[in-house]
């Protein structure tokens, strides 16, 4: 997904370490576009109270590698992003 996003003139942010917290104020700060990261990752993020009443109304695509996530984390996040078309690799 990296290589893609900045081949397409977008931009990528690195975290120096994993916080779910961050990332979803990074998404509303920064209006980020597109996440990728592991399925543990996002069920972190999906489980933090602020998942509910974050603004991630600028997310287009969510994409996970390694394995599939669970299905409460997608269905979740599919409530809270309906549009957002779904990968894994």
């Amino acid at each position: 997904m990296r290589v893609n996003l900045l081949v397409s003139g977008g931009t990528a942010f690195f975290m120096e370490r994993f916080d779910p917290v961050a990332i979803l104020r990074l998404i509303e700060t920064e209006r980020l576009t597109g996440i990728g990261q592991v399925p543990t990752m996002f069920q972190w993020i999906v489980a933090q109270p602020e998942f509910a009443k974050a603004d991630l109304s600028s997310l287009q695509r969510i994409v996970w590698g390694g394995r599939m996530p669970c299905f409460p984390c997608s269905r979740r996040s599919l409530e809270r992003v309906p549009d957002s078309p779904r990968a894994s690799g």
